[in-house]
C-alpha cells in the first residue's frame, strides 16, 4: 500500500509541475473588446480597433498625428454567427485609413453553381474612418437553392483601381 503512495505522491508533483510549466507557456493577451462576441478585435493604449489605426492628435480621421496617409484597412463582422434559411443578415464594416475612393464588396455563402448568394458592393470614400452597413438575406438551404447548411466564410474587400489594397473575413453558420 506503501509503494501505491509514494507512486501517487509523484505522479501528483509531476502532474503540477507539467501544468505550470504549460500555463506559463500560454501568451496572455489583455485589453480585448468584442464588438460581436464571437469576434475578438484587440486594443491596446496605443492602437485603436487592432492596429487599424494609431491613436494620436488626428485619431479617428484616417491620418496618423504626424500626418501622413494610413494604408486602409477594414474589419467585419455581422449582427450574429448562426442564421436560419432565408433569415436578415446585417454585415457591419469599419474602414479607415487610405486616400480617394474605393469599392468596398462583401461577398460569401457560394452555391453549388459557383456562385456567391451573399454579394453587394459599394463605392466609399477613403481617408477617415466609416461604419458601412450590408443587409442580406441569407439563402435557402434546399437542394434547389444549392446552399447546404454549414459554415461560410463572409469576405469583405476593399478594393481600388482593381487592386485588393484591404480584406477582413469572418464565418457565419446557415442552419435549415
Amino acid at each position: 500500500m506503501r509503494e501505491v503512495f509514494v507512486i501517487f505522491l509523484v505522479l501528483l508533483t509531476l502532474s503540477i509541475v507539467l501544468n505550470a510549466f504549460v500555463l506559463s507557456s500560454i501568451p496572455v493577451i489583455t485589453g480585448r473588446v468584442a464588438f460581436a462576441p464571437w469576434i475578438e478585435h484587440y486594443t491596446t493604449d496605443d492602437y485603436i480597433y487592432g492596429n487599424v489605426q494609431k491613436a494620436g492628435e488626428n485619431a479617428g480621421t484616417g491620418m496618423p498625428s504626424d500626418g501622413t496617409e494610413t494604408a486602409p484597412e477594414i474589419s467585419a463582422y455581422s449582427d450574429k454567427k448562426i442564421y436560419g434559411s432565408g433569415e436578415g443578415m446585417k454585415t457591419t464594416v469599419l474602414v479607415s485609413g487610405g486616400s480617394g475612393t474605393a469599392t468596398l464588396r462583401v461577398f460569401g455563402v457560394m452555391d453549388r453553381g459557383g456562385s456567391y448568394r451573399i454579394n453587394s458592393a459599394k463605392e466609399v470614400n477613403l481617408g477617415g474612418s466609416s461604419e458601412e452597413v450590408f443587409d442580406f438575406r441569407m439563402p435557402s438551404c434546399y437542394g434547389c437553392a444549392g446552399v447546404s447548411p454549414g459554415d461560410y466564410i463572409i469576405t469583405a474587400e476593399l478594393v481600388q483601381d482593381e487592386n485588393q489594397i484591404a480584406m477582413a473575413e469572418f464565418t457565419i453558420t446557415l442552419q435549415k
